[in-house]
């Protein structure tokens, strides 16, 4: 829409541009913010006047104003003809009204209810604004006339930005409305609305200001006690960022930011560890502020302090003071390098706790992490157990001499190292530290004999434990024993060192084989013996043991000893060659093993070979040919020889490769040879013709050739070469030579004129000669060849080729030899045949061509005359049989001669020719339009008669031919079609002769109309169409431009009046130009189009393994975009968050979403107000896993776990139970609101890992956690002392279930611990080392994990037995029984008396302490024998005896009361 106030619109626009103040416009004038403004124009009142040129206007105000009004003016009145005018006047230069100066505007006709007739005053244009609002990025401006329809324009500005205009819209009759978009929030705009008649008003907008696009807070920098928070800077105009800090919804802190152009970020300090706060951020601008908007973060809780630990073997107590802030739990890990072995969460109240089954000796790395508002802080720790002493530790000394082997088990848990230390009489000889796996070492480097004590040291970090035992060396073997024979063939002697240590005596035994010869004893001084007088044999072996004796520990060494050898009888040489020689020998009358027999040059050892017993010769091969040899024959018996040697010599070698040259010469020979082989003293040389020695020479073994001279040419020689060395020759070497024939001399060839023959001659050659050769050849090919007598001196050849060259060669032959004569000659050549002139219808140009001549030649030359004067001459390979000559005169008669060349020799032939008249020159069209064409051309060279020139079209003619003197050089032909194409032919006539010449022109084509350009729809092309122009056209040529460079060019058919362009860019804005062509001529017009913007490729939805937010993905959208709109929607469809990213942006996170649920993501491409099709996926947020999942109960056969309900969307829950293995227990599927779960009839002991999936849709989400159930007790648990006083022996049936390790734990009766074992595969265990009598409790733990459960059993040791029984105060019917107790260490209660036989006796302790050892017996009957035993007894209830101890003793008889006596017989008496 267009009216006046444009024009001084254009004028306040250059104004700003020239002087940079836009205070000078009186369009827009101060005022305040909302409040309207009123300007009124004056208006234009002159004349129409229809402008004469199409140039632009200068750029002063005058002309500005003036032309654009009279552009105005005709564009209002002349409707009619306004699109002819355009035509002719398509484009009119006006001044922009954007930043960028100069932009050319197409200026469109004003839309009017009324017709113009006149130039009198309109009606006003009064109007009132009626609304006015603004929001971020866009306003809304809307006014109602008070009287007729008017029209009006609107543009605003800011004090950022250049004036814009929005073009007004009519809602109704009365009120218009103009809604500017894309305005910078945040900023004070100027709006301007004029009417056609002058009439503005001014309103004063702020847009509100935008909040930042992304505001988050930094985990990377937040603290336990700051928290960090950035945001990116907001779109628009800002004056300060307003932030504000909540905890429970109370603000603690509050602060004001400045406004920074890259980056803003602040940091909140002296906050509370472990706490969450929500942060708020408000943008300022101006008097306006933005949506607020909130983010949350928590401060990182504070670690724990104070850390102690207190280690046993199996066990760990743990104990920390609270750090600072809040604290939700603690979470304790037990770390096994990187393995987790034990992970408990525990309340925050809680300061220590145990874990239990831990491996003793080994290192664990201890990590308290305090757990508070979503973070984690740690503090760690090294632990370590107390280690276990070494078992089964064992010293040995394997039978060695300086060593000791130190043998143990390695105890359970883990060790750094051991520390072994060796003492011998309390002093310390060696101390080592050994790698942990290591469970042996060997000491060495001691004395033989010698007592050690080893204590090992089971070293775990920085604790330990030891454990002792003793060891013992062997003694010593002598040292250096030595069997020799000292040269003696009949006897040994036997020498040592004495050995270190100690010792008693030596022992000396002889053996031949297994056979003993000799034992005796020799002392302890002593270091050698003789041995003789004992019938030794000569070479052969004996062996002699030395034993050292100390104690009951020897130590024995052997070593073997022989007597010297006899050597070989009669050594001497059997035979000699070239390269071996043999020798033989008698064996002698002894014992040997084998002889080695050696061959010596001079003093250097060449062959040394082991032979046979049995062997009596040898042949030496691969010797020096002439060489003086020794050689010796060994005999061996163990390391003692005897040696004898003989001497010998090789024959010579004869030499090789013998060769005999003449070397090309007639008179000599020359002969060489490889030198032979070995030693050489010199060479004899013989020269044999005819079976007579005619040389005889001696030469110097350094030298291989020799030369004989002054030979016989062409004959036969034999040369003999005999090798010589100490007298002794070698074979001869034989071989024939010949010299080379002498060659002729004198050779004469003559052709005789003709063209087909040879005749040769020449002088016999002196010498030996077999006969003469005569070859006639042509380059390498023999033509023909005559063997000729040695008498005879000449021949000839006939039937040859005319004019060729020949070779001819005279070979002298003697032998294998030759000698050679060489003379050339050639034959007349032949002449060509059929000579012929042509001027291939060119003017200054003839051809010359023949038929070829028969035969050989070297070229032709044709020579060209004009009237018998010579102008040219060429030379012609033979190959060819024409030539060209060229620049002659047009029309000109010449004479040509043809001569065939051979060497010096030529034949010719001769023809006539003409040359024709030239045409004319530069033949040009010289100017043309749409009906006319004018074609010029400079005047032909030579001679010329007169023009013709025609016009033709489609090789028909179009006017009668046009006869032209030979001086016209122009002609104009006019009333032609547009577009079409013409043939015009210029003659140039010279008498019979003619030549012409032409050109092919164009007119000018008529240019399209009607340009329209649209995309369809399509993202990647526009279609074009527009309505053919006049006249004749031979196709459309119809281009694209992007930012002026074409990116497709089309030639259409003339009949065709669209096209579409494809694989165009989407998004783009492109320059659609079209042209009219005919032949190389185009008239072209343009539109513009652009295409709709791509859809992004790629769009994915990732939740990245999070619950609450989601990261849509996406590849560029092809083409050009400027920027992408994204919509997060629900499953259903409906419009959750809408936002817009930059086309840079390739990714876009949605947070605070509702884990578990599913969402659909719209992304739209937008380009110059086109929108692409929704691309669209799907998305689902990761379901929460629950939460709080814990123990609630368990037992040996059950577990129950509850948890928190998982937040967001779920399905419901699938219930997993796993054995340790890994494999399934048990599973179960629950509903969503079930918090709690058991599982029953489960194994003793186990760990078991329950994992509870949370699903929703086909995402899933895991908390797990272990628990074990508790282990079983062991059963039938029995104890028993076997009678012994020190042991006592339990037995119990295996734990059922799974378990770690039993736990053995013996108490005293007092309730403290006497001894603790751990093992796993034990069914009974006995205690050593008790004390007798006193009764013990054991303890049995299955251990499973940190679980435990016991079973309790008693037992107690049998008491020591009493001793020393003794009896007094004896009468006949009582006595007193003592006896001496058990010590005072041992447990007992009472004694029991027993007796024998079993009268019926009081037994009186006269003591009140049933300990006491003594009773009286009371009952007995007088003068009867008992036997007494005493038993210690230990206990009350539950007894245990000792072994009893006896004793015997007899009551004194009664006083014999009236006694009666009477005599029985001589004898005896009887009394009673």
């Amino acid at each position: 829409m267009c009216s006046f106030s444009k024009v001084k619109l254009l004028l306040c626009e250059e104004s700003t541009k020239h002087e940079g103040n836009f205070n000078n416009c009186p369009f827009f004038t101060s005022a305040g913010l909302g409040t309207e403004v009123s300007v009124r124009s004056p208006r234009n009142t002159a004349p129409p006047q229809i402008p004469t040129t199409s140039n632009a206007a200068p750029n002063s105000p005058e002309h500005l104003i003036r032309n654009t009004t009279e552009a105005f003016t005709r564009s209002t009145t002349e409707h009619s003809s306004h699109d002819s005018r355009q035509r002719q006047h398509p484009n009119l230069q006006l001044t922009g009204i954007t930043e960028t100066p100069w932009v050319p505007w197409t200026i469109r006709p004003f839309s009017s209810t009324t017709e113009q007739t006149g130039l009198g005053e309109p009606v006003r244009c009064n109007f009132t604004l009626t609304e006015s609002k603004v929001s971020s990025r866009s306003a809304s401006l809307q006014w109602r006339t008070l009287g007729s329809p008017c029209n009006f324009s609107l543009m605003y500005r800011s004090d950022t930005s250049g004036v814009a205009w929005c073009h007004p819209t009519r809602i109704d009759n009365t009120t218009y409305g103009c809604y500017p978009k894309d305005l910078q929030a945040g900023t004070t705009y100027n709006f301007r609305i004029v009417s056609l008649d002058g009439e503005a008003r001014t309103v004063v907008l702020q847009t509100d200001p935008l909040p930042p696009a992304k505001f988050e807070v930094s985990k990377e920098k937040t603290t336990s006690t700051s928290l960090h928070v950035w945001w990116t800077p907001s779109s628009g105009k800002v004056t300060w960022y307003e932030m504000q800090l909540f905890d429970n919804n109370r603000k603690i802190q509050e602060t004001q930011i400045q406004e920074s152009t890259s980056w803003n970020e602040h940091t909140f300090f002296n906050l509370t560890a472990g706490n969450k706060y929500n942060i708020a951020i408000t943008t300022v601008s101006g008097e306006k502020r933005s949506l607020t908007i909130y983010t949350n973060g928590s401060t990182v809780p504070s670690p724990v302090k104070d850390i102690n630990i207190s280690a046993k073997t199996n066990s760990l107590l743990i104990s920390w003071s609270h750090g600072s802030g809040n604290v939700e739990s603690y979470q304790l890990m037990l770390m096994d390098k990187d393995i987790l072995v034990h992970d408990s969460v525990v309340d925050k109240h809680a300061t220590s706790y145990s874990f239990h089954g831990l491996t003793p000796g080994h290192l664990y790395n201890l990590t308290i992490v305090t757990k508070a508002a979503g973070l984690q802080n740690y503090r760690w720790k090294l632990a370590r157990t107390t280690p276990m002493e070494v078992s089964n530790l064992k010293v040995t000394n394997d039978g060695t001499l300086t060593s000791l082997k130190v043998k143990w088990q390695r105890p359970s848990g883990n060790v750094d190292s051991y520390n072994i230390t060796l003492f011998h009489q309390g002093t310390i000889k060696e101390s080592r530290i050994l790698a942990p796996q290591v469970t042996e070492t060997q000491f060495k480097d001691l004395t033989p004999g010698r007592l050690y004590q080893i204590t090992i040291s089971c070293v775990s970090g920085e604790l330990s434990a030891q454990k002792m035992a003793v060891g013992r060396t062997v003694p010593e073997k002598v040292g250096n024993l030595e069997v020799n024979s000292n040269g003696s063939i009949r006897s040994l002697v036997v020498s040592w060192s004495p050995p270190a240590g100690d010792w008693e005596q030596y022992r000396i035994l002889l053996f031949n084989d297994s056979v003993l010869l000799l034992n005796i004893t020799v002392g302890k001084e002593e270091t050698h013996h003789t041995i003789e007088d004992v019938g030794l044999v000569p070479g052969r072996q004996y062996e002699v043991e030395v034993t050292v004796e100390s104690g009951n520990l020897k130590n024995s060494k052997r070593c073997q000893g022989r007597t010297v050898p006899l050597a070989v009888l009669q050594l001497r040489v059997k035979h000699a060659n070239e390269t071996s020689l043999g020798v033989m020998w008698q064996n002698p009358v002894a014992e040997w093993e084998k002889y080695i027999i050696s061959l010596a040059d001079r003093d250097l050892l060449l062959i040394h070979k082991s032979l046979p017993k049995d062997a009596k010769e040898f042949t030496f091969t691969d010797l020096v040919p002439g060489r003086k040899y020794i050689a010796t024959v060994t005999s061996i018996s163990g390391d003692l020889k005897n040696s004898s040697s003989t001497k010998g010599r090789t024959v010579p070698a004869q030499v090789t490769g013998l060769y005999v040259a003449n070397q090309g010469t007639t008179s000599s020979l020359f002969t060489n040879w490889t030198q032979a082989l070995g030693d050489i003293e010199f060479y004899q040389v013989l020269l044999i013709h005819e079976n007579v020695v005619i040389k005889n020479e001696s030469v110097s073994s350094e030298t291989s050739r020799y030369s004989f001279h002054s030979l016989k040419s062409g004959s036969l020689y034999s040369v003999v070469v005999t090798t010589v060395s100490g007298g002794i020759s070698s074979r001869q070497v034989v071989v024939e030579g010949r010299t080379v024939p002498s060659s002729v001399s004198g050779v004469t060839v003559n052709n005789s004129g003709r063209n087909d023959y040879l005749s040769i001659s020449w002088l016999l050659a002196p010498g030996d000669v077999d006969n003469y050769v005569v070859t006639l050849s042509h380059g390498s090919k023999v033509v023909q060849s005559l063997v000729i007598a040695k008498s005879v001196s000449e021949c000839s050849f006939s039937s040859l080729t005319p004019g060729r060259l020949y070779n001819v060669s005279v070979t002298t032959r003697s032998g294998k030899y030759e000698n050679h004569s060489f003379s050339q000659e050639r034959t007349v050549p032949d002449k060509v045949r059929g000579v012929s002139v042509s001027n291939s219808a060119r003017s200054d140009y003839l051809k010359v061509s023949w038929v070829h001549a028969t035969g050989d030649f070297d070229h032709y030359e044709v020579t060209i005359k004009n009237k018998n004067n010579f102008i040219q001459t060429k030379s012609i390979p033979k190959a060819e049989n024409e030539c060209v000559f060229v620049k002659l005169v047009p029309g000109r008669l010449y004479s040509v001669t043809v001569s065939t060349r051979s060497g010096q020799y030529e034949a010719s032939e001769q023809g006539n020719g003409r040359t024709i008249p030239e045409p004319v020159r530069d033949l040009t069209l010289r100017n043309r339009s749409t009906e006319d064409l004018l074609v010029t051309w400079s005047r032909a060279d030579g001679d010329v008669d007169q023009y013709e020139i025609q016009l033709l079209f489609n090789d028909m003619k179009v006017f009668p031919p046009f006869h032209l003197v030979n001086t016209a050089t122009e002609y104009r032909f006019t009333s032609l079609t547009p577009g079409r194409q013409y043939k015009i032919l210029v003659l140039t006539i010279s008498g019979e002769v003619q030549q012409s010449a032409f050109i092919e022109g164009f007119t000018v084509p008529s240019a399209v109309k009607n340009i329209h350009v649209s995309p369809n729809g399509a993202t990647d092309s526009l279609t074009v169409n527009w309505t053919p122009g006049g006249g004749d056209v031979d196709s459309y040529t119809v281009s694209a431009f992007r930012q002026n460079q074409k990116v497709e060019s089309q030639t259409i058919s003339k009949h065709v009046s669209e096209h579409t362009f494809h694989r165009l860019e989407a998004g783009e804005q492109y320059q659609i130009v079209i042209a009219s062509v005919s032949g190389s001529l185009k008239n072209q017009i343009d539109a513009v189009g652009r295409t709709v913007p791509a859809s992004v490729q790629g769009i994915m939805a990732d939740n990245a393994y999070s619950s609450h937010s989601l990261i849509v993905s996406w590849q560029k959208a092809a083409g050009v975009a400027e920027r992408y709109e994204i919509l997060l929607l629900n499953d259903k469809g409906t419009l959750l968050r809408n936002t817009s990213e930059p086309a840079a942006t390739k990714q876009h996170k949605f947070e605070d979403l509702t884990p578990g649920k599913k969402y659909k993501i719209q992304i739209l491409s937008v380009s110059g107000g086109l929108f692409s099709k929704e691309a669209q996926t799907e998305g689902r947020t990761v379901p929460a896993a629950v939460t709080n999942l814990r123990i609630t109960e368990n037992s040996t056969r059950h577990l129950s776990f509850s948890w928190t309900t998982s937040e967001g969307e779920l399905n419901g829950y699938n219930i997993f139970l796993y054995n340790p293995d890994r494999t399934l227990q048990e599973r179960a599927q629950v509903d969503p609101q079930v918090q709690s779960f058991s599982f029953q009839n489960l194994l003793q002991g186990r760990m078991y890992k329950m994992v509870i999936v949370t699903h929703s849709g086909e995402l899933s989400n895991e908390s797990f956690i272990f628990g074990r159930t508790v282990p079983a007790s062991v059963s039938n648990l029995r104890g028993s002392n076997r009678n012994m006083t020190d042991s006592l022996w339990f037995s119990w049936s295996p734990a059922s279930g799974d378990f770690d390790f039993y736990e053995l734990i013996l108490y005293n009766p007092n309730g403290t611990k006497k001894e603790n074992w751990r093992d796993k595969d034990l069914t009974e265990w006995r205690f050593h080392g008790l004390v007798p009598g006193r009764k013990y409790t054991l303890c049995v733990v299955t251990h499973s994990g940190d679980l435990s459960n016991k079973l309790t059993g008693e037992s107690r040791t049998a008491p020591t037995p009493p001793s020393l029984m003794s009896f007094a105060d004896v009468t006949n019917t009582s006595l007193a029984i003592t006896w001496k107790g058990p010590p005072d260490w041992t447990d007992y209660d009472d004694f029991e008396l027993q007796w024998s036989p079993r009268d019926a006796i009081t037994v009186f302790n006269p003591y009140s302490n049933r300990k006491s050892e003594g009773r009286i017996i009371y009952g007995l009957r007088p003068g009867r024998s008992y036997q007494f035993s005493v038993k210690t007894v230990s206990g009350d209830s539950w007894k245990t005896y000792s072994k009893p101890i006896f004793g015997s003793v007899r009551t004194k008889p009664d006083k014999i009361q009236n006694l009666h006596c009477r005599p029985q017989n001589s004898t005896a008496i009887a009394c009673s």
